[in-house]
């Protein structure tokens, strides 16, 4: 389904497609934050949890004619549920399948062609459900919030609050675990830090050798895309 689902999206759709990782989509943020004085951070509220079965069905109905596809994709979406919605309309997909990456993905599709093509709005980009407006008036991210939650409530979801909020740039933007300013290079978010050394201290304390190699590894590949010489200094006489 990934061919047919991903020509749909926009350029600046990022998250589960080939060469539009977490990379991508920080450079895409970083360019934006220096050409923009503001920005609107929009979350969706329990994002994976509240999508809805039927509104994702019926997306998928329309792109998709076979009867053999829409029967695994209803097996698929039926197979886990995270509750009922107040119309009793079963929602949830499980976080972290692949499935629930791509159809998320598709689930928001038509709020980005709604930003990019109807409000014709550009300065737009979206990692699954974390996404950012930028702008050079505060006036045009408040009339685009409204567009957005009008948007969201047609396919039943909402923003989260506190997490949607207008920013000033200069301010610092947080997205995919780093903190952008511009004309900077990005700084690691403290919550990410801590999360890794949470983990870290888990993994010693568990003598999981193997897997703690893999998590610094991996943390020194992901810390060198900001301003974090020394970060990694210091990281690297505590591990």
């Amino acid at each position: 389904m990934a061919p047919h689902l991903e020509r749909r999206f926009i350029a600046r759709s990022f998250s589960c497609q080939i060469g539009k990782g977490t990379s991508a989509a920080r450079e895409c943020c970083r360019e934006l934050v220096n050409r923009h004085r503001y920005v609107l951070k929009c979350d969706v509220r329990k994002f994976f949890p509240s999508l809805d079965h039927v509104v994702l069905m019926t997306k998928l109905a329309a792109v998709f004619r076979c009867p053999g596809v829409l029967d695994l994709c209803q097996v698929l979406i039926s197979s886990h549920r995270t509750g009922n919605c107040a119309d009793h309309s079963p929602h949830g997909l499980p976080i972290g399948n692949l499935t629930s990456q791509l159809w998320g993905n598709f689930y928001l599709d038509s709020l980005d062609h709604a930003i990019t093509e109807e409000q014709r709005h550009g300065a737009y980009l979206r990692y699954t459900d974390d996404f950012l407006l930028f702008a050079n008036e505060k006036s045009r991210l408040h009339d685009l919030q409204a567009v957005i939650v009008e948007e969201l409530a047609q396919v039943r979801l909402t923003l989260a609050a506190p997490k949607s909020r207008l920013l000033a740039c200069k301010e610092g933007v947080p997205f995919c675990g780093f903190l952008f300013f511009p004309g900077e290079r990005p700084r690691v978010l403290g919550a990410t830090k801590r999360r890794f050394e949470a983990r870290q201290q888990k993994l010693r304390k568990d003598r999981d050798l193997s897997r703690l190699t893999a998590s610094v590894y991996a943390w020194y590949q992901f810390s060198q895309e900001g301003n974090t010489e020394g970060l990694r200094q210091a990281w690297s006489t505590r591990c």
